[in-house]
């Protein structure tokens, strides 16, 4: 017959967007890979939670490179100006990897294992696409990705579990 699980009692629920806070962070991954829509160089990192009620939870990062002329960004001005190349080195710096090379693939195989603490918000996902098509994910909760800090530079701050999430409006408004 088909797969089985071993009891549903052990799968946990889906968590949806974690509470906005400060999380200290490890880096599983950073690897490779196209955007769906136009297939864009860029990098997705995965996270693991490190302490706190939600440790072991994980996040994803898309770090975007390439643009709508440059889909591979062969161009050097299409990597200075990419938001995803800036988010990079972001990381990169939280993380205390030195930048001692030029080449994203090195310092992603670099990055691994490290830890960082990162700034979460959470936003709710608009009806509407910025092309102005109907938005699949109107209404859901998502993690924003704010600012990167060093271990030791900015404090853990993590709502216990079953807190409702703090918006990010609400935590820009502060």
């Amino acid at each position: 017959m088909g797969r089985h699980v071993p009891s549903w009692d052990e799968i946990p629920d889906s968590r949806g967007a974690l509470p906005g806070g400060n999380y200290l962070l490890e880096v599983e991954s950073i690897d490779e890979k196209r955007t769906a829509e136009k297939h864009k160089v860029a990098f997705q990192a995965t996270y693991r939670v490190v302490e706190g009620p939600f440790a072991g939870a994980m996040l994803y990062e898309w770090h975007n490179i390439g643009s709508d002329s440059d889909p591979e960004a062969d161009d050097p001005r299409t990597m200075k100006e990419a938001i995803g190349t800036k988010t990079l080195k972001q990381l990169f710096k939280a993380a205390n990897v030195p930048l001692s090379t030029t080449d994203i693939t090195v310092m992603a195989a670099n990055t691994r294992g490290t830890r960082f603490v990162q700034a979460l918000g959470v936003k709710i996902e608009p009806a509407k696409k910025p092309n102005g098509e109907a938005n699949p994910f109107a209404g859901r909760e998502q993690n924003t990705f704010m600012r990167k800090y060093r271990v030791g530079e900015a404090a853990t701050e993590v709502p216990a579990a079953g807190v409702e999430s703090t918006r990010l409006s609400d935590r820009l408004s502060r």
